[in-house]
């Protein structure tokens, strides 16, 4: 099954590009890591490199009007290649670098995640590399493959990547938007921390901004990138 994507792509990105905005638009690098630890805070070094391997150490994001394509780079990078989030359709494609394939997936639902908290909240009080940043940290519950995983996040922010929550109010999956609710921002540095009861490890995963460029985005570029692809739900 295939989809004419210059359609897709052309409401995406040129559906208001006619108007102007006080939110966030173009391209932000971050650096990203993911480290699995043991019940004594020891680093499973065998995971740090699959990690490496498989998403690479930074991606790219396109942001426009609460859509986005992320191009995960990095010359050890074998799994992701790149995501893109098309608001209007409320679906998430993710290709990967070993196989063709386009996969979708509708980010309406919650697949079974609850209990969403705010722990905290504060203004200001956060310095990292001399960004007076906000923070805010979430906890909530997600089900897969048979455990309950209790999910700790950290997001920390300020105006100068401020965005419309309301862009991603049917972004329901990983409760996106109750959190871009509560920040009104995208994150300068996030941190998830992710661990079951039944399992002895902690998975935490570093996801920190690098820079930021306010330009168009490369249309031409991404329709390469995602033409004459097969389809198929993940």
């Amino acid at each position: 099954m295939k989809i004419k994507y210059t359609l897709i792509l052309l409401i995406l990105f040129f559906l208001v590009s006619c108007s102007s905005s006080k939110y966030f638009e173009g391209t932000i690098t971050y650096r990203f890591e993911s480290n699995l630890y043991d019940e004594n805070n020891e680093v499973n070094l065998n995971y740090s490199e699959y990690s490496k391997r498989e998403f690479g150490q930074y991606f790219v994001e396109y942001h426009k009007r609460g859509n986005y394509f992320r191009d995960y780079k990095g010359e050890d990078s074998i799994g992701l290649d790149f995501q893109l989030y098309i608001k209007k359709k409320n679906i998430k494609y993710t290709k990967y670098n070993y196989n063709d394939t386009l996969y979708w997936e509708n980010t309406t639902n919650l697949n079974g995640a609850n209990n969403f908290k705010v722990l905290v909240k504060t203004r200001n009080d956060t310095l990292i590399n001399n960004e007076k940043l906000n923070l805010l940290l979430t906890e909530y519950e997600l089900p897969y493959k048979g455990k309950v995983f209790k999910m700790n996040e950290e997001y920390y922010y300020n105006e100068k990547l401020k965005i419309n929550p309301n862009d991603y109010i049917n972004y329901k999956k990983y409760f996106l938007y109750e959190t871009f609710k509560k920040m009104e921002s995208l994150p300068f540095l996030y941190i998830k921390k992710s661990a079951s009861k039944s399992l002895s490890e902690t998975l935490i995963e570093i996801t920190q901004f690098i820079d930021k460029k306010e330009k168009k985005i490369d249309l031409k570029s991404i329709l390469n990138r995602i033409k004459n692809k097969p389809l198929k739900e993940k």
